[in-house]
C-alpha cells in the first residue's frame, strides 16, 4: 500500500517501485493542500473507477494502477483487490481531478488534514494520533474551550494476579449458544 505524507503545504503519495512501474508514473504524486476539495472514505474503490486506463495497468478485481481518463477528467488510481480506501477530489490540480487509492489509514488522513501540520513531511497516522509535534499546536486549551477532566488512575493489580501493572480487568464474555453437530458413528 502507498504511504501518505503530509506537511503544511502538500500531501505526498509515496509510491513503491512496483507501484510506479504498474502505474506508468515516474515519481510520487504531489497534491498541494489547497487543491484538496473533499476526502471520502470508501469500502469498494472499484465502484469509483471511471473511464479507461491511459496509461495504466488493470486486472479486474485484482489491480488497477495508473491514470484513468474519462469525460469527467483525469483520475490517478492505486487500487488492489477489494480493500477499503479513499477518494480525494481535487480542484485546481494541474494533473488530476481525483485520486482513488487503497489505504487502511483513510480516517487518519481525514484527521491529519484537519491538523495544522508542520513544515517537515510526516506520516498521516503519526499526525492523526498526535505522535508528531505540529506547528501552531497549542500547549494549553483555548480560553473558550473547557479543560478535559483529569483521568483517575486505575487501580493496579495485586502482585501475582496475572495482570500487568495498569492492565484493564477482563470482562466476562456471553456464553455461546449450543449448536448441534453431526456425530460420526464409531467404526470397529
Amino acid at each position: 500500500m502507498v504511504t501518505l505524507l503530509l506537511d503544511s503545504t502538500r500531501l505526498e503519495i509515496v509510491l513503491s517501485a512496483t507501484e510506479r512501474l504498474l502505474a506508468f508514473h515516474k515519481g510520487n504524486v504531489i497534491v498541494p493542500r489547497d487543491t484538496i476539495a473533499k476526502v471520502q472514505l470508501i469500502d469498494d474503490p472499484w465502484s469509483w473507477l471511471r473511464g479507461i486506463q491511459s496509461p495504466g495497468t488493470r486486472l479486474p478485481g485484482v489491480i488497477a494502477m495508473g491514470t484513468w481518463k474519462s469525460v469527467n477528467g483525469v483520475d490517478f488510481v492505486i487500487v488492489r483487490r477489494r480493500l477499503p480506501g479513499v477518494v480525494i477530489d481535487l480542484e485546481g490540480h494541474p494533473e488530476f481531478q481525483r485520486i482513488v487509492l487503497n489505504t487502511r489509514h483513510g480516517l487518519a488522513l481525514i484527521q491529519a488534514l484537519r491538523v495544522d501540520a508542520g513544515e517537515q513531511p510526516a506520516d498521516v497516522v503519526a499526525l492523526a494520533t498526535g505522535a508528531v509535534p505540529t506547528a501552531g499546536a497549542a500547549e494549553e486549551p483555548a480560553a473558550d474551550e473547557p479543560e478535559a477532566p483529569a483521568e483517575a488512575e486505575s487501580p493496579k493489580a495485586a502482585p501475582g494476579a496475572g495482570a500487568g501493572a495498569g492492565a484493564k480487568p477482563r470482562t466476562a464474555r456471553p456464553a455461546k449458544p449450543a449448536t448441534a453437530r453431526p456425530v460420526k458413528p464409531a467404526t470397529a
